[in-house]
């Protein structure tokens, strides 16, 4: 579909220009800040001066012009879309007057911020400004998520505080504390006499980078280096290729490693200690997820109902399910993140439908404006379809307003029925619309009524009652229990048959009023196809969701297994009892972990791994405390895991210190590396913490049975 709009990155969909712009004038515009009024969700106007974080460049801080001393911030990469025009909700109660060609409207994962410049040219100058820097941070992760550079760089910016050149001995103590790192006074002061070379009582920019080479010595890596070059300082690229072939089990990506981490030695690449400490602790380039997820590699011509699809929960909210906003901007959010399946709940407006979530305190909003957001968003993350699920509620003439409104705006991009079930890459920007053909009677003893043939005529998914023979594009909504009392009636192999060739969308239970997620592999497992999350949650379940779809290229369609697909092969799921396969994990160590949010105490992290999937396969383990220490614990402890269907199982690690979560992550089994690996580590937004991994040992034995 043609647009306007254009992905800057995967996730960023803005239609700023910003190569017509000078890369430092902009840049220097973002860092030293412009000042704006931010308009609030009330309409009422602030003055705010909008800046990026001295230390941290992915942080967009603004502040009061009275009250300095408050700041706010939000996260760059939650940074979803830019929008030139006052699309905010709080342009329509603002009453002050403003140019359209000054506004802009930045919508973040967990925020949504309107703004007003007294110039454009300033605006877009800042505007384009946020482009390159997140363009420069996705270049700089790309290239050496954990290079000594980019951590040295970091610590020295943050812990120069004065511009003075160097650091004094207090300085040098508040830095280890900032690095989560506990040493006691002696050894500080050992480690600040040994650097000071010049003994002039400071560590200069030289000396430091030295100190922190010290500091980011890891024995535990070095003694495997040190086993394949029989002792020498270099890895040659024999020496290398041999261990990716031994420990990794993958010789593919060697060369590539070698080219952007090696030095030249004696006319030959070579890699030093250094350098493949930067290789095993970079999740980009010796990530824990197999390299051919990154982009689609899963046949993409089945029948729809032989995929897993990335999908929402009353999308249109922003919060908890009886007094949250609703919000047209929520439907960009999800899509961006690659969800493929979206629901509308449509009730009678003035003139034209409105999504709300009825009966509650929740805000109506126009249907018009929600699809016109959707179809400016759908197909940025991904080309496969996007269902629109419909919970109607309109009346009969408003009911034909919404096949009005969808023809109107998505025209030829709409899917008619026409008598199968076409596959996703036949189906590729397309628009399926799901919902009731029939209207059910509010009294009992009276028949159901067709609705508005508008609306019917152009339902792709027709919404029914569950019963086994079904017609090919049925569709049943079931409540998350519903699902599990029909396995416990018919057995699992007859529901998972019954899902190779129609569809079921599980929802959750009308309890769960903060929008909390149920897990959705408990529904996944016996072949639901649609199980729906709520995206604007970061539990357990949304973390689970997420790590499943980041398979298949991200792109909302992940491939069910074999036994899945065949009609005439279900799986007793309760009679597995054989292991299939043994999963030996090896926890190494780790690098720069976060402390506790909100806290400043150095950690003392401990691990907890576990295993999620069918109620036979769940198990975990839980490691020992590294006592005061953050930035480079090591464990060095093996867990083994039994698994009977490891199609269906992933693997959550979670790092604690005391009662508190520090950093979590979910990797699912289907496309989990194996070899030393350094796995991502990720906040309680669900975000990556640059530089955070864990480093663990992955390998896979097979039953023969």
């Amino acid at each position: 579909m043609e647009s306007s709009y254009s992905s800057v990155s995967r996730n960023l969909l803005s239609d700023v220009d910003y190569r017509s712009y000078d890369k430092m004038l902009c840049l220097s515009c973002l860092v030293y800040g412009v000042s704006a009024c931010k308009i609030s969700s009330r309409g009422k106007e602030n003055p705010r001066k909008f800046y990026l974080h001295e230390y941290n460049p992915c942080l967009l801080i603004w502040t009061s012009r009275k009250k300095k001393s408050k700041t706010s911030f939000l996260k760059l990469p939650q940074l979803m879309k830019i929008e030139r025009e006052p699309s905010a909700r709080g342009f329509r109660k603002y009453k002050g007057k403003y140019s359209k060609d000054c506004t802009v409207t930045l919508t973040f994962r967990t925020k949504i911020l309107g703004l007003i410049f007294e110039r454009s040219n300033i605006m877009m100058q800042w505007l384009s400004g946020i482009h390159y820097q997140i363009e420069s941070e996705s270049n700089f992760f790309r290239r050496r998520m954990s290079t000594q550079e980019g951590i040295t760089r970091r610590l020295w910016a943050s812990s120069d505080l004065n511009s003075s050149g160097n650091l004094s001995l207090e300085e040098i103590k508040t830095m280890l504390k900032n690095m989560n790192l506990y040493i006691n006074h002696e050894e500080i002061l050992d480690l600040f006499h040994k650097f000071d070379t010049n003994k002039n009582q400071a560590i200069e920019r030289s000396e430091f980078d030295e100190m922190i080479a010290h500091i980011m010595l890891r024995p535990e890596i070095d003694r495997i280096f040190l086993e394949y070059t029989d002792g020498k300082e270099y890895m040659s690229r024999r020496e290398f290729r041999r261990f990716c072939k031994s420990i990794q089990g993958d010789i593919t990506n060697y060369k590539n490693v070698i080219g952007s981490l090696a030095e030249e030695v004696d006319d030959e690449q070579k890699l030093t200690m250094k350098g493949f400490r930067d290789y095993l602790l970079s999740p980009i380039i010796n990530s824990a997820i197999q390299t051919q997820q990154t982009s689609v590699c899963m046949d993409m011509t089945q029948p729809l109902t032989h995929y897993f699809i990335a999908t929402s929960h009353n999308t249109y909210l922003e919060g908890n399910q009886l007094t949250g906003m609703s919000s047209v901007f929520q439907y960009s959010r999800v899509l961006l993140e690659g969800c493929r399946c979206i629901e509308l709940d449509t009730w009678n407006g003035d003139d034209e439908p409105v999504v709300t979530h009825g009966h509650t305190l929740v805000n109506k909003i126009s249907l018009r404006d929600v699809v016109i957001e959707i179809k400016k968003s759908a197909f940025v993350a991904s080309p496969y379809p996007v269902t629109l699920s419909f919970e109607n509620h309109c009346n009969h003439e408003q009911t034909g307003k919404i096949g009005d409104i969808l023809r109107e705006i998505l025209q030829n991009a709409l899917f008619i029925p026409c008598g199968s079930l076409k596959s996703p890459e036949e189906l590729k920007f397309r628009f399926i619309i799901k919902g009731k053909i029939m209207k059910t009677p509010q009294k009992p003893g009276k028949s159901p009524k067709p609705v508005n043939p508008k609306f019917s005529s152009i339902v792709g998914l027709v919404g029914s009652e569950f019963n086994l023979e079904k017609e090919y594009n049925d569709i049943v909504s079931l409540r998350e229990k519903k699902l599990l009392k029909l396995v416990k009636k018919h057995g699992s192999d007859e529901i998972i048959k019954y899902h190779s060739k129609y569809f079921t969308r599980i929802y959750p239970k009308s309890g769960r009023i903060k929008s909390s997620n149920f897990n959705p592999l408990d529904f996944w497992i016996y072949g639901s196809q649609m199980t729906a999350i709520n995206y604007q949650s970061t539990d357990i379940g949304k973390l689970i969701n997420n790590a499943w779809f980041l398979g298949n290229g991200k792109c909302g369609y992940v491939l069910k297994p074999n036994y899945m697909r065949d009609p005439m092969n279900g799986i007793d799921i309760g009679g597995l009892n054989t292991p299939a396969i043994e999963i030996c994990m090896e926890l190494i160590s780790g690098f720069n972990l976060p402390k506790i949010e909100g806290e400043h105490e150095i950690i003392s992290p401990r691990v907890e791994i576990a295993v999620m999937g069918i109620p036979q396969d769940c198990q975990k383990f839980v490691s020992k405390a590294v006592q005061k220490n953050g930035f480079n614990p090591v464990w060095q402890e093996k867990f083994r895991f039994s698994i009977c269907l490891a199609e269906m199982s992933i693997i959550v690690v979670k790092v604690l210190s005391g009662n508190s979560q520090v950093a979590i992550n979910a990797i699912p089994v289907y496309y989990a590396n194996t070899g030393l690996r350094a796995i991502q580590l990720l906040d309680s937004d669900l975000e990556l913490l640059p530089n955070s991994v864990l480093l663990c040992r992955i390998s896979v034995e097979y039953n023969s049975e």
